[in-house]
């Protein structure tokens, strides 16, 4: 979580080994983020020093974000991928929420009639990635897919990732190995 690390955890955990990080970032919009119930302390402002300290220690982030959260709109899932760019992070992974039977979540959707869930394969496409299985009056199952492909393609694209990319992979082997099973994954996640 981005409010539990500040600069003396991170270089210790640099200093005990650690090399990459997993952070549950989940939103640029800091309204969303409160309705995800995350703290009073989890703001896009804490992400941003988070990482900060994450970076300076020298430690790789995998930043995850998720799209659909109650109150989710077209905007605060572009101002997301825009935060998740601002970040500059070493990998990302965008995804749509999963509301699984008795969770809150799930609840508010069933109550609300916003829920089209029939069956457990409805929650995977064919390639096995997670898909919507609900939609709101101002976003729809078809938009909150194409938003998913589209951060892929704005982030992993941008020729400032690509350049910091090749440089990491130039002098590690095995991340360079890894890499080429990744991209071509996204690659043709993105096309589909």
């Amino acid at each position: 979580r981005v409010d539990s690390v500040d600069r003396e955890i991170a270089q210790a955990m640099k200093k005990a080994g650690c090399f990459l990080v997993k952070v549950g970032y989940e939103s640029g919009s800091d309204e969303l983020l409160k309705s995800m119930k995350k703290g009073a302390k989890a703001t896009t402002a804490q992400a941003k020093e988070a990482t900060k300290h994450f970076k300076e220690a020298g430690i790789q982030i995998h930043g995850t974000f998720v799209f659909g959260m109650p109150g989710e709109t077209v905007e605060t899932i572009k101002k997301t991928i825009n935060f998740a760019k601002e970040l500059d992070l070493d990998f990302v992974q965008f995804s749509i929420a999963q509301p699984y039977p008795g969770t809150e979540f799930y609840k508010y959707l069933e109550d609300k009639g916003y829920l089209h869930f029939k069956d457990w394969a409805d929650y995977l496409d064919d390639c096995g990635c997670i898909k919507p299985i609900f939609e709101y009056p101002n976003l729809s199952m078809k938009e909150m897919e194409h938003w998913i492909r589209q951060a892929y393609k704005e982030y992993y694209l941008r020729p400032h990732y690509i350049l910091k990319a090749l440089k990491q992979r130039i002098t590690n082997w095995n991340l360079m190995k890894t890499s080429f099973r990744s991209a071509k994954s996204l690659i043709q996640y993105i096309r589909a």
